[in-house]
């Protein structure tokens, strides 16, 4: 069997789908990873762990470039015309520079649009089934319209459309996938809550929506991170921040209510900076920021608010799960993986995690009922003392989560992912 998942935004379904995709290459499928961008690394800004973990899986990584009708030399040069690992306000390198001046008066730049190199790759890899990141956002969309004309007539080709995050705000969330055809009939949708009521948009429909639950929650797969888990000094503190507004920026039409204001990030940040400075123990802070955050600015700002020695990571969340003795974090669902497999994480009060709070009674329960859910900055200095030195923070609130995320997750999705490529298989007999 043959399963490829298609990235178009960032690399935010592995850490839903990462343990699943394990589970498939281990019994033999043919799994692939296809990063619709010139170049991986602008999407795994600088992160390892997927590509070390899923590699020596079996499972294959591909780009754009990878894909494009390129020679060999043309693909070397196109892939130092992408070094820049990120998408950061990082210098150009003189290579860099020449490459894509090489790209851009040979014509090459088409070659490893979308729109070309997405459907080539597609058809060289000729899967069984495709697992598709469910976002809204415009690469999203963009690889939608895209995959669409690809698989037309495909013989019955299913789409999976993964969560984006462990939850949706509303319970009955359901983006569109395209405006003119709003749930084409070769998708299925995945769930990770049961309280979830996406189908509620299509109830005639309803068998095509189904419960995954969350896979990178499943107690095995976390307990196979934390199998080297770390012990001794120093200890290793974890900030996790989202998107702010530039200083003196104002909110525009794009910036929903997730987008902190940049003087709400300066406070809690600073907050955070002080309260670590205030640790008798030797400690090492490191901050991994959102995906859409400039890295360099982030950096900049922190080396600006303390003299205190800080690593920037873009490492997933999983990485640190071994690496880590406590994190701390603004709004996000991003750290669920880590209380689930048992480190003290600290919630802080942002005016995204209480709008987030109010939606509706699952999410307040979720997050309220967590011990390390600070009501106040003031909080901040105690609850931190009290995740590192109690033990039974983190195993409180692991056994809270697990209210909302039980195990099975994995087994859930494999079985779901046989009985689509056996449908499809059925279907195709029969024509």
């Amino acid at each position: 069997m043959k399963i490829a998942l298609i990235l178009a935004k960032g690399i935010a379904p592995l850490d839903s789908i990462a343990s699943v995709l394990e589970a498939l290459s281990a019994r033999g499928d043919e799994v692939s990873i296809f990063l619709l961008t010139p170049s991986k690394r602008q999407l795994l800004r600088g992160g390892e762990f997927y590509e070390e973990r899923l590699r020596s899986a079996g499972v294959r990584f591909l780009d754009l470039i990878d894909c494009a009708d390129l020679s060999p030399l043309e693909r070397w040069i196109a892939r130092r015309a992408y070094l820049n690992s990120s998408r950061d306000s990082a210098p150009v390198t003189r290579l860099e520079r020449w490459a894509k001046n090489f790209i851009l008066r040979r014509g090459l730049v088409p070659r490893v649009d979308m729109e070309v190199a997405f459907p080539a790759g597609l058809k060289s890899l000729d899967p069984d089934l495709i697992l598709l990141d469910h976002s809204s956002s415009l690469p999203a969309r963009q690889a939608k319209e895209v995959l669409k004309k690809s698989i037309a007539g495909n013989n019955n080709l299913k789409v999976v459309l993964l969560p984006h995050a462990p939850h949706h705000v509303q319970s009955n969330c359901f983006a569109p996938y395209l405006q003119e055809d709003r749930f084409p009939g070769f998708c299925d949708f995945w769930m990770t809550l049961e309280s979830e009521r996406s189908w509620e948009a299509l109830p005639d429909q309803r068998e095509r929506f189904f419960y995954s639950g969350y896979p990178g929650m499943d107690r095995n797969w976390l307990d196979s991170l934390r199998a080297s888990c770390r012990s001794g000094e120093p200890v290793r503190i974890v900030y996790l921040i989202r998107r702010f507004l530039n200083q003196g920026q104002q909110r525009g039409s794009g910036d929903n209510e997730f987008v902190m204001d940049f003087e709400e990030f300066e406070v809690t940040t600073r907050a955070v900076l002080e309260a670590v400075a205030k640790l008798d123990e030797d400690v090492k802070l490191v901050i991994k920021p959102h995906p859409s955050n400039d890295f360099a600015v982030v950096d900049r700002l922190v080396s600006g608010w303390s003299s205190m020695e800080v690593e920037i990571s873009g490492e997933p969340i999983y990485h640190w799960i071994s690496r880590s003795d406590c994190m701390i974090s603004l709004y996000s669902t991003a750290y669920f993986p880590a209380i689930a497999a048992g480190i003290p994480c600290i919630v802080l009060p942002t005016e995204a995690q209480e709008f987030v709070e109010s939606q509706n009674e699952t999410m307040s329960k979720m997050y309220l009922g967590l011990r390390g859910r600070v009501r106040s900055l003031e909080q901040l200095d105690d609850t931190l003392q009290q995740a590192l030195n109690d033990p039974s923070f983190g195993e409180q609130d692991c056994d809270h989560l697990r209210n909302f995320y039980p195990d099975g997750a994995v087994y859930r999705s494999v079985a779901r992912i046989d009985h689509l490529v056996s449908e499809r298989a059925e279907h195709n007999s029969m024509s």
